[in-house]
């Protein structure tokens, strides 16, 4: 820290210096300190990602939820690239836990622009898609997850897609294929049958639902 800050003082408009004493901060936990840093760094031009990433995580932590969107908005549409696709990845499941679903659909979708085969974005991608009633997308993505590997969570949300657009004959052996497939008390554990009951209780494919309900817990 202390060669950064003698640096600093020979070349006081280096945004790196300052991304570089952003991170010291971070390591030990001095989150406002941090949060200077990052700003006087992005206030110089820094076009480091991760460094907008980190002051957008720590404007969170600090209850600056606006300021966050704004920073994660500029690393979305602008040009600040990252060429690792698991750094966009990681920022989509922290946007969706944030409850920003439209920004962390883009961060997923710049993790598969770069990597057309993570496994990972494909499927929660899936889930964005069904829970914003684009069933035929969550189809596709969950189709492309399980062409590549064998995945539970997939699996039944294949099945479940497939009931909410109304073809329950997919549906039921999509679901009978995970229940063959993964061991007893899967389909409980991903709450794949929590999702059922969800259908149960909103009237929703109640026959078809109970059938898929008997192949899970039978």
């Amino acid at each position: 820290e202390n060669a950064y800050l003698e640096a600093v003082q020979l070349q006081p408009d280096h945004p790196t210096l300052y991304h570089n004493l952003g991170g010291l901060a971070l390591e030990t936990e001095d989150r406002q300190r941090a949060t200077e840093y990052f700003q006087q760094a992005i206030r110089l031009g820094s076009t480091d990602a991760k460094g907008h990433w980190a002051l957008a995580r720590l404007y969170y932590d600090l209850g600056k939820q606006k300021q966050a969107l704004e920073i994660c908005a500029h690393l979305l549409d602008d040009n600040l690239q990252e060429t690792d696709p698991d750094f966009y990845f990681d920022m989509g499941m922290s946007l969706y836990n944030w409850g920003y679903i439209d920004e962390a659909e883009k961060a997923y979708r710049r993790t598969l622009a770069l990597d057309a085969f993570h496994i990972a974005a494909h499927n929660n991608l899936g889930w964005i898609c069904y829970s914003t009633k684009r069933l035929n997308q969550a189809i596709t993505h969950y189709r492309f997850v399980l062409e590549k590997s064998s995945h539970s969570v997939a699996q039944f949300n294949l099945g479940l897609a497939y009931l909410a657009s109304g073809d329950s004959a997919t549906a039921q052996a999509a679901y009978a294929q995970g229940a063959l497939q993964f061991e007893v008390g899967t389909g409980e554990r991903i709450a794949a049958l929590q999702d059922l009951e969800d259908f149960l209780e909103q009237g929703i494919q109640v026959q078809a639902a109970r059938r898929i309900m008997a192949i899970l817990r039978p």
